[in-house]
């Protein structure tokens, strides 16, 4: 499954489900990173980012738009 269809499905679950859901996510990833745990804040901004991108959906970029920038910043 692709980045983009995944995101077509999360986006099609109740608000609740999302957040429980961007919980666990965020939760595995501090787990598979060893010594690397977020902080209060750091978790808050990456909520509040989710929220945004909820709200306004064309304001983020596929992951090959993203790499595509950061060569051409390099």
């Amino acid at each position: 499954m692709n980045h983009q269809v995944l995101l077509d499905e999360i986006e099609k679950l109740p608000r609740e489900v999302q957040v429980c859901l961007a919980e666990e996510v965020l939760d595995r990833a501090d787990r598979a990173v060893q010594g690397s745990v977020l902080t209060p804040e750091q978790r808050k901004e990456v909520v509040r980012r989710l929220a945004e991108y909820e709200k306004n959906p064309s304001t983020a970029c596929t992951w090959e738009e993203f790499e595509a920038r950061t060569r051409n910043s390099a």
